[in-house]
């Protein structure tokens, strides 16, 4: 029972119609581009922060319980986003955000995992995985063509109508079975600083850490606020849900195909190919206009 939940719950959860304009939405409201970035780093810091605490309530109440709380969290953000009018209430939307994520980060696949090991299905879930991610990637693709379009109205509409799958999501999430699990052990407790003597002890591991690092510094905060960028390049309102929808396809083909490029270049070049590559493209942005601008930032 608990991969058709998980399909489910993975549809309706991903259905962020707010999600091609949010940036938008959160300027309208707050009056400020800087105040969006706050807002916008609120979600990353604090995801960051809550990942260890959040991680331990899944280790101690359940992967079950830990999925359960993220979407009635989720759709408490939602609420917040698509009812608030105050700086307070968008901060407020920023910290459960990061909380949700945290909490959800690593347990939904958890949930899945357990579950296929204990019905002795292990080996098929690398496929049952794809196709749940597939249909996660299905939703939000569609909800971003649907959002697009109801922002053409109202930037707030997007968000108010999130808020039914975000609940469908949460009362389904209701469903799931807790499966049996390995029991919580001291060694288990301190794997986290493990983890963080394998990151320091390894030039690869550090590598990815500062790339990424690296990466979300820069590049992240170019992206989340490339609807502004659109808007003032004229571009209707209307058309950044099929913008949204082009990005998810390239970042599925780059997934789906990036690792023969790494095989043949090389994870250090591959690394570095990326993050130049990510900021030529930002830059030639820069010197375009209208719709062409937007092709190097899909790309």
């Amino acid at each position: 029972r608990n991969i058709a939940v998980a399909s489910v719950v993975n549809f309706t959860s991903s259905f962020a119609m707010f999600h091609p304009i949010l940036a938008l939405y959160l300027a309208e409201q707050l009056h400020s581009v800087f105040a969006v970035t706050l807002i916008y780093a609120v979600i990353t810091f604090g995801s960051a922060v809550l990942e260890i605490p959040t991680g331990v309530i899944a280790d101690r109440f359940g992967r079950c319980t830990s999925v359960v709380l993220s979407r009635f969290v989720d759709v408490l953000a939602v609420a917040l986003l698509a009812f608030g009018h105050t700086s307070l209430h968008f901060v407020l939307y920023g910290i459960a955000v990061a909380f949700t994520s945290a909490l959800a980060s690593g347990a939904s696949d958890a949930l899945v995992f357990d579950t296929m090991l204990a019905t002795d299905r292990h080996s098929e879930y690398q496929k049952i995985s794809g196709r749940i991610s597939a249909l996660g990637t299905a939703g939000a693709a569609v909800a971003s063509l649907l959002g697009g379009i109801c922002a053409a109205y109202s930037l707030r509409l997007p968000a108010l109508l999130t808020l039914i799958p975000f609940v469908v999501s949460a009362v389904v999430s209701l469903f799931y079975i807790e499966p049996p699990r390995e029991q919580l052990t001291h060694e288990h407790k301190s794997h986290t600083r493990a983890a963080f003597r394998m990151i320091f002890g390894q030039k690869a591991l550090l590598l990815l850490v500062a790339s990424s690092l690296i990466f979300d510094l820069t590049m992240e905060p170019i992206y989340q606020l490339s609807q502004i960028f659109f808007e003032q390049n004229a571009i209707p309102v209307a058309m950044f849900g099929v913008i949204t929808c082009v990005v998810m396809a390239l970042r599925s083909g780059g997934a789906f195909y990036g690792h023969n490029l790494t095989a043949r270049l090389g994870q250090r070049t591959s690394l570095v190919l990326v993050i130049v590559l990510s900021l030529v493209l930002t830059w030639t942005a820069t010197l375009l206009h209208g719709w062409i601008a937007a092709v190097p930032l899909m790309l």
